[in-house]
Parts: structure tokens; sequence; C-alpha cells
């Protein structure tokens, strides 16, 4: 017995514990289906046998051909060597390839050896249709026994044929290659040679006109190159733009320059008042320099004569007389007044007439940028309806030039070729002529193993059809993938004899992770064991609930809804019958020969068997006689769709289900899984009783 985790998971939990097939569980269903598996391995071994002895040894005659393509078919504007011309030669070879398989290459070769020498081709004579057409029947199976190959790269075509007889292996190859010869050499006539030339001649003739139409248009229209003479005239017309825009803007700028150097003009006065004088002094007047001498002159007078002196009283009569002159010139006053031309007037009037000017040679110039504007954009369009007409010409020319250089080719090839007429091998030479084969070679080995592989492949697709058909389970993997619950144990066909020494130590270990669960921080208190057979589950429970009381020391109640006739025996004779009160009822239980072992005496008529009373009375009567034991095992109904034994799933801690080997249908498991679940219960997980071993001990091992 092996436990497959010592952690159970969380209560309701139904985690599948692998996904795919491993190598182990291929193997155990080879061998479980061991009969089926030999007799498809024998039978497509014996197939392979009999196609072996069928088979007879077999002759290949090889040969190599040259292909040697035509020197105007790789005549290619890259080249004979360029990449166009090795794919215009692989283009070839393959054609002859396919020419050496056409049916005319291959009737010419039976006729040449005869069809009665084939009659054998193909080594079962007896297989053979002989119908209304022989020779479709013979070439059919010659190009069978005929393999034609050509490598990417190469220009070398290998051909083989098979046949029983050694000779006439050689000679098919012979006639073959000679057929081709004959067949390709007379396929490859060219009758074209002369009309090739006439139309040669034409479209040359086609080509020196429209080279003529182009120069003549080019010289009418002053055109030397269309894309550079376009190019000059748009520069030019974006050139004439640009100065025109600049023109235009200058012209802006003077008239609004004129219009405010005239509204200066008007508001500028012509003279402006520069300066005024106020003065009494009259014009050659001498009076006070005369007054100034005379008293210079009476001051020195005075120093050298008295005051008595009459040149004195002179002096003074003449200062009195140039005072009172003086008198009379200070009551007088005069006054001047100067006035010139204003000059800013002088610049404005210049400024205007340069304005003036230049606004007139601003409009002369672009009315003579809009003439030369107009004739760039005649010159575009000019040359724009140009470029049209030529490229239409140099358009028909290049057809015209394609053509003629076509034919060029096609004109020298067919001169060529028309050299070639009476060679038979001029396109290709034999490089390994036919040889007859000096070994044979046999398919019967190739049959032994073809027959064993067909065997071994309908081994695996029946032992698979059979595992798809099969409603048991022979694997623990098996069960826990297609119930998608944990597998917490698996017994072998010795331990799931519960009451011999292997089984009660299985089961112990098995009591011992039951006691040790806890889901949700709590250990297991009401555990019930489910299966859709009796027998198993009732063996396994006492066993079980032995192992709980005599190995755990665990007061353990063991209720059993099914099998309580077996339990007879066990009861010990001393008293030991009790009555425990269960909420509104009450539950009888014995003791047994166990120690801490009792067993629920009529279950069916307990409260948790009658299903008259209500949910809520036998939860309680559950809870009732929970403080009197440990542990409380219940085995639940054999009909584990009636009510009464839905509704304990419910009230159960966890679930346990017992899945017996190669006899718990599938289906009918998957249904108690989804009972249990849809009656609120929680699964633990399952357990697996009488697991068969098939895989040998030493394979198992090392798997």
């Amino acid at each position: 017995m092996a436990l497959v985790s010592a952690q159970t998971p969380a209560s309701g939990a139904t985690e599948p514990l692998s996904g795919l097939f491993s190598l182990r569980d291929v193997f155990v269903q080879g061998f479980y289906n061991i009969r089926i598996v030999l007799a498809c391995v024998l039978a497509g071994l014996a197939l392979g046998i009999v196609g072996a002895l069928l088979s007879p040894p077999q002759f290949t005659a090889d040969s190599s051909l040259l292909v040697l393509p035509d020197p105007t078919d790789v005549l290619v504007p890259q080249g004979p060597s360029g990449p166009a011309a090795n794919d215009q030669i692989l283009r070839i070879v393959q054609s002859d390839v396919q020419i050496l398989q056409s049916d005319p290459v291959i009737e010419a070769a039976i006729r040449r050896i005869g069809p009665e020498k084939l009659a054998d081709l193909g080594g079962l004579p007896f297989l053979h249709h002989h119908g209304a057409r022989p020779m479709a029947d013979t070439a059919e199976r010659f190009k069978k026994a005929l393999r034609v190959s050509a490598e990417p790269t190469s220009n070398v075509v290998h051909v083989s044929f098979t046949a029983s007889d050694r000779n006439l292996s050689a000679q098919a190859l012979e006639a073959l290659i000679a057929a081709f010869g004959d067949r390709r050499a007379a396929m490859f006539l060219d009758p074209a040679y002369g009309p090739q030339g006439e139309e040669l001649r034409r479209y040359a003739a086609q080509l020196r006109g429209i080279d003529g139409q182009i120069q003549q248009l080019g010289a009418k229209n002053g055109v030397i190159d269309i894309a550079q003479d376009t190019q000059l005239a748009n520069n030019r017309l974006d050139n004439l733009n640009q100065r025109l825009s600049q023109a235009k803007e200058r012209l802006s700028a003077a008239d609004a320059e004129l219009s405010a150097t005239s509204q200066g003009v008007a508001a500028t006065p012509a003279r402006v008042f520069q300066s005024q004088d106020s003065t009494n002094a009259i014009a050659n007047d001498d009076a006070r320099n005369t007054l100034l001498r005379l008293r210079q002159d009476r001051a020195h007078l005075a120093a050298q004569y008295t005051d008595k002196w009459p040149g004195l009283k002179e002096d003074d009569a003449k200062i009195a007389a140039a005072e009172a002159q003086m008198t009379q010139n200070g009551r007088d006053r005069y006054l001047t007044d100067r006035t010139q031309r204003n000059p800013v007037l002088d610049q404005l009037d210049s400024r205007l007439s340069n304005l003036k000017i230049e606004r007139q040679s601003l409009a002369e110039q672009i009315a003579e940028l809009g003439r030369q504007i107009g004739q760039a954009q005649g010159r575009i369009g000019q040359l724009r309806d140009v470029s049209g007409q030529i490229h239409d010409l140099q358009r028909q020319r290049d057809v015209t030039d394609g053509i003629y250089r076509q034919l060029s080719v096609t004109q020298a090839g067919a001169a060529l070729r028309d050299q070639a007429q009476g060679l038979r091998d001029s396109g290709f030479r034999v490089i390994e002529p036919p040889a007859p084969p000096a070994k044979p070679h046999s398919l019967r080995l190739t049959f032994l193993i073809g027959g064993l592989l067909l065997g071994i492949v309908l081994a695996v697709v029946v032992s698979g059809l059979a595992m798809l058909g099969r409603q048991v389970f022979i694997t623990p993997g098996e069960a826990s993938r297609s119930l998608r619950i944990p597998n917490l144990a698996h017994f072998d066909a010795r331990e799931s004899h519960f009451r011999s020494p292997e089984g009660r130590a299985a089961v112990g270990r098995f009591a011992t992770l039951l006691v040790d669960t806890a889901v949700d921080g709590r250990l297991l208190k009401v555990i019930q064991i489910a299966a859709t057979e009796a027998e198993d589950k009732s063996d396994f429970a006492l066993e079980l609930a032995r192992a709980i009381a005599a190995e755990q020391s665990q007061r353990t109640l063991l209720v059993d809804f099914d099998s309580e006739a077996r339990y007879a025996k066990m009861i010990d004779k001393s008293p030991a019958v009790r009555t425990l009160p269960a909420a509104s009822a009450t539950l009888t239980v014995a003791r047994t020969s166990t120690p801490k072992l009792w067993l629920a005496l009529d279950a069916g008529a307990s409260p948790f068997g009658d299903p008259r009373l209500p949910l809520t009375e036998v939860q309680a009567s559950l809870e009732a006689i929970q403080p009197h034991f440990d542990r409380i095992l219940i085995v639940a109904r054999k009909d584990f769709s009636q009510y009464a034994a839905r509704r304990l799933y419910a009230l159960a801690d966890a679930n346990v289900l017992v899945v017996r080997a190669e006899k718990t249908r599938a289906p009918a498991a998957r249904q108690l899984k989804e009972t249990v679940l849809a009656a609120g219960g929680d699964i633990l997980g399952f357990v697996f009783t009488f697991r068969g071993y098939y895989i040998p001990e030493k394979l198992y091992r090392w798997l």
C-alpha cells in the first residue's frame, strides 16, 4: 500500500493529480491488453512474411544523362551565366525529365524491346491485369519500374530501371534512351526560321521610323533633353514668380511711402521764422564813443589846468551836448525780424520726386515680368505636350525593341537547331551507359520490417480503442483523472483482503492518515465510507474502524446501514449494549471484542437511518452522540441515490470513496461523486482496492 500524499486538500476540493498519460501508463495499457497486442503484432508480422516470400530479387540498372541546352535558350539580358540563365537551364532539364517519362517515349522503348519480354515486369505475374489494352498495361508497369531524377543545381539526369531479369533492366534503359533521343530530335525541329527573318526586318524598320519621329519632334520644338528642358523651364518660371512677388511688394511699399510723403509736403510750411532782434542803436551813430573821448580829454586837461581854464568849459559844453544826444537816442527803440525757406520741405520734395520715378519703373517692371511669366507658362505647356508625345513614341519603341530582341534570340536558336536537325543526341550526352547490375537487391527485409511496424501500429490502435471502450479502472491514475479527486491510498490484491496481515497493516497506515488529517484546522470527527459495491466498503470500513480503535486508541463508533448481520460475532458477550440519548430519539450501540470499538445496532431504525425524521433532528442526534466517541465511521447505503443516504453526505466531515479495480464502473463512480457533491458533502478522496501490477517487476522499476 502506498499513500498519495501525507496532506490532503481542503474539504470539498476536487483537484486532479495528473493530466497526461506517462510512459508507465502506456506500458500498463499494453500489458493489460497483452493478448490483443500480441495478436496484432503477429498478424502484421505474418503479412510481412507473406510479402517477403512473394517478393523476388530485383535488379536495378542505372544511367546518367548530361542535358545540353541550346545556346540560344540561355541568351538572356543577364548574360549566359546569370541567374536568369540558370533558371532557364533548370527548366530545360525538367522538361527533358518529363519527356523521358512521357507515354510516347515509353511506348517506343517497349516496342524496341518487345512487349513479350516485359510480360513478367513487376515480379508477380499472377497479379498483372491482362485486359483489352496490353500496351497501356505494360506501359503502366514500365513507369512503376522506372525512376528519373534531376538535382536542382545540376543539368545531369539520373535514370534507373528495376526488373527481375538482370539483362532486361539494362536493355530497357538502352531502349528508353534511344527513344528519348529520337523523340527529342523530332520535337526540336523549328520551321519558323524563314518567317522570323521577315518579322525581324519589319520590326527593325519600325524602330528606325520611331527614332526618326522622336528626333523630328525634338527639333521642331527646340527640345534637346525633355527632362532637363522641363526642369529649366520650371526653374525659370519659379524665378520669375519670385521676382514678380518682390516687385509687387516694393510697389506696395512705394505707394505707401508716396502717400505718406505727399501728406508730409502738404502739412509742411514753405518758410520758417529764424530770429528777432530789439535795440536802440542807430546806424552810423557815434555819440557814445564821442562822449567817452571827450571825458577822457577833460580828465587829462583838468590834470594840467585849473578849473577856470576856458578849454575845460569848452569840453564840458561838448560833453553836455553828447549826453543830450544819447538821452534823445535812448528814447527811440528799433526791432529787426529774420525769416528763411523751410529746409524739410526741400527734402520732402526730393523724396517725393524719387518715389514717383521708382513707382513708374516698378509698374513697368511688373508688366514685363507678367509678359515673361506668360511666355514661361506657354513653354512649360509646350514641353508637357511634347513630353506626352515623346513618352508615347518611347513606349512604342520599347515594345518594338523587346519584340525585336526576342526575335533575334529565337532566330539565332532556330538557325542552330536547323543545323542540328539530323543529330539524334545533339541535346544530351550519355555519361554513364546502361550496364547490367552485378548484385540484385531484395525487399524482403523491408516487407518484414514494414509488417512488424504495421502490427505495432495496429496493436497501438486496437489497444487505444479497447482503453476508450473500457468502463472500469485498472490504475489509480485512471480513476483520479476520471473522477478528478485525489487518490488517498491504493491496495494490491493481497492487501485488499483486509483481514490478512498485509491488509491490516495497509489499513493501519491509512487509519493513521485519517487520524492526522485536518480540514480547516479541525480534525475529522465524522467520516463516511461510500462505494458503488457493498462488499468492499463494509470490509474496508470494519478493518479501518478496528485500526482506529486498537492502534490509534480512539473511541470509535461504526454505523453500517447495509451489513449489520456480519457484525453479530463481534459483539462482546458481556453486558455491552448501551442506549445513548440522541436528541429526541435514542441510539443503541454494542461494544465489540476490539477495545474502544462500538457498533450501532439496527442502524436503519436509528435516527441516522430513519427517512421520516427531519434533517435538523438528524443533525442534532449526530451532535448529541459525538461527545461519547472520538471518531464516528459511517458506511453509506448501497443505494447511494436515496434521500436517507444523500443527507448524511453533508453531515459528515469528509466522505471517502472506495473504488475497486476492474469492477467499479466509471459511470457509476462519477455518479456517486456527483451525488455526494450535489448533496453538499465534501470528498476527501478515494481508496483504490485490488490493484493489479501488469508490468513485470524489473521493467516496472525501470519505468
